[in-house]
């Protein structure tokens, strides 16, 4: 664990060479569904990757308001420096490889190298442009379909059970 103020940070550590800090997805899962994947990259780097604030074996009791975009962009320093690295590359997937490019963007000369899979759109303008494209893929049948998921109470969490 990696103390950072008001929370805590879980954090895996394997491999050696070059570091890669990997990035979860989400915003709400952890770390663990990269595991298989990222243990092979282990046999030639060193791989750190860790439950964002307030997931997984992170969650330390915060809420949605102590997590923030400057938190997750601090949380990433931390790891960073933690690994007594001046650069590192990331490694984020959907959500995680949003947080990748904030990073990036606010501290280019801390990151060697920017892996992005599948990322989440990088702008409001980009989430909006892709709900848009994926509207229009959509068949009616499919739209109708889609409309009444979205209104049934199960969905919304409504019932009970």
């Amino acid at each position: 664990m990696l103390d950072v103020g008001r929370g805590r940070l879980f954090v895996r550590d394997i491999g050696t060479g070059p570091t890669i800090v990997a990035l979860h997805g989400g915003p709400d899962f952890d770390h663990e569904y990269l595991e298989p994947e990222l243990d092979g990259l282990a046999e030639r780097f060193r791989v750190v990757a860790y439950d964002q604030r307030g997931r997984g074996r992170s969650y330390a009791g915060e809420g949605a308001s102590d997590v923030t975009m400057d938190s997750e962009i601090e949380d990433i320093d931390r790891i960073r420096a933690w690994t007594r690295s001046e650069s590192v590359a990331l490694l984020g997937h959907s959500w995680g490889g949003l947080l990748a490019m904030e990073y990036a963007i606010r501290h280019r000369d801390r990151v060697s190298h920017l892996i992005l899979l599948n990322t989440a759109p990088a702008s409001h303008a980009d989430a909006v442009a892709l709900r848009r494209h994926l509207a229009a893929r959509r068949t009616p049948a499919e739209a109708a379909r889609r409309s009444e998921l979205i209104a049934d109470p199960a969905f919304l969490g409504e019932e009970d059970g």
